[in-house]
């Protein structure tokens, strides 16, 4: 769970989100948390076989300084 402005359970729209409306905020709160310091790693989200949205950001080891990634 991200907890950031406009990410938390205080957040949940009273509609449903678009698949672009899901993406922007899931961008949004990636990119804060990982300023933040408060999220290195994947994020995945899909439905069925469709992947939404898909991010690595960070490092996965800090000693190397090698970056997440999708892979």
């Amino acid at each position: 769970v991200l907890v950031a402005p406009g990410c938390g359970p205080d957040a949940i729209p009273d509609h449903k989100l678009t698949d672009d409306e899901l993406r922007e905020r899931l961008e949004k709160c990636v990119e804060h948390a990982t300023k933040q310091s408060e999220f290195s790693g994947v994020v995945l989200v899909a439905r069925g076989n469709d992947v939404l949205f898909e991010k690595a950001v960070g490092e996965a080891d800090r000693e190397r300084s090698l970056p997440n990634t999708m892979s």
